[in-house]
């Protein structure tokens, strides 16, 4: 039975006359089937039935109009619903154009220190073949060499760089101590000389200032984090290294050295956390819990309180140091600006000071 046939059934049966109440007699034989009715001829959709009843008031057996989802077709007098409509699954359509790249977020926190890396292989080794007076007289007789070649020029060794093509000077290079000789016979005095000037005692130090010019609103430390290190003013013999990226200063060479570090910093005003008015600093290796040197007070939220720690410490081997919020609470590190004090020195108006001496 096509879609028209079921239509017609349903029409039919909906104007079927109620049956008279009397005596049902046998039922009589089946007659003849009938001829097929039309075609259903879809001719068009409309918004709404009273849109297709204006535009169509009437119409012949087939006729049919989609109207949303449903099927209405022409009966002997009116447009009928006839139920659902729906055609095969379309096609999926092409992938679309991809779109832009989004901005670039934030930059992230600084993530923990790596672990040490495996020994690297042995390198080239350098052979002394002589010495010279000046380099100039280095490379007029020997303008090449091979590698692991070197010379000693006043002290220095230069070796052969096969990747500059050039003499390399490496450094002050110093024999082993040579056997004390014997004492030899006391000499008569001498004339008495001159008085000499004033000698300097002269210690490897550094200093390292953090000044109000990079952080004139103070900057709020966390509990477990670094203290900001900006600026190195003075490291004549090179003992140290600097990182402000991360906060850390690297000691470069063996040695007994004495810390002492000068913070202006205060509370927060409205904290919830645990202990939040005291202020704790402490100069501590990287990865340990050991203090070197450091301070705590009992601070407050409207005046800088100073910060105050001394200490020695012992190097065997390059390590890395930080000061560190070694308390429970945050607070600021904040001083006057320079803009208030007339003046762009470095040392007028530190929120942090770092001083390291190699004493031996």
């Amino acid at each position: 039975m096509n879609m028209y046939e079921k239509a017609l059934k349903k029409i039919e049966e909906d104007q079927k006359l109620k049956p008279n109440y009397s005596i049902i007699g046998p039922t009589g034989p089946m007659g003849p089937t009938g001829p097929i009715g039309p075609a259903l001829n879809i001719l068009g959709s409309f918004e709404s039935e009273e849109e297709l009843e204006n535009n169509h008031p009437t119409g012949n057996l087939g006729d049919a109009y989609i109207i949303g989802d449903e099927l209405y077709v022409w009966t002997t007098d009116k447009w009928k619903d006839v139920g659902t409509v729906k055609g095969p699954k379309g096609e999926q359509g092409e992938r679309g154009i991809p779109g832009p790249i989004g901005p670039t977020g934030p930059k992230g926190d600084i993530g923990p220190t790596g672990m040490t890396g495996a020994k690297g292989s042995d390198g080239t080794s350098v052979t002394i073949l002589g010495s010279y007076d000046t380099i100039e007289a280095l490379e007029q007789a020997h303008s090449s060499g091979k590698p692991g070649d070197s010379y000693l020029v006043d002290s220095n060794l230069y070796v052969w760089s096969e990747e500059d093509s050039k003499w390399t000077n490496v450094g002050v290079i110093k024999g082993p101590q040579g056997i004390q000789g014997e004492r030899g016979p006391q000499g008569l005095p001498g004339p008495q000389g001159p008085q000499g000037l004033p000698g300097t005692f002269n210690l490897p130090t550094a200093i390292f200032i953090t000044t109000s010019k990079e952080f004139p609103d103070g900057k709020v430390i966390e509990p477990e984090y670094p203290v900001p290190l900006e600026l190195k003013t003075y490291d004549m013999n090179n003992e140290f290294y600097l990182s402000n990226k991360n906060n850390t200063i690297t000691f470069l060479n063996p040695g007994t050295y004495t810390i002492c570090f000068i913070v202006q910093a205060k509370t927060l005003a409205s904290t919830n956390q645990q202990n939040p008015n005291i202020i704790s600093l402490g100069f501590k290796k990287l990865d340990d819990t050991k203090i070197y040197a450091g301070c705590s007070i009992l601070g407050n939220s409207t005046t800088p309180s100073l910060l105050i720690g001394m200490g020695t410490i012992s190097i065997n081997t390059p390590d890395w140091f930080e000061l560190r919020n070694t308390g429970t609470a945050s607070f600021k590190v904040q001083s006057p600006s320079l803009s208030n004090l007339g003046t762009d020195s470095s040392f007028a108006s530190p929120i942090v000071t770092i001083i390291i001496q190699k004493i031996k």
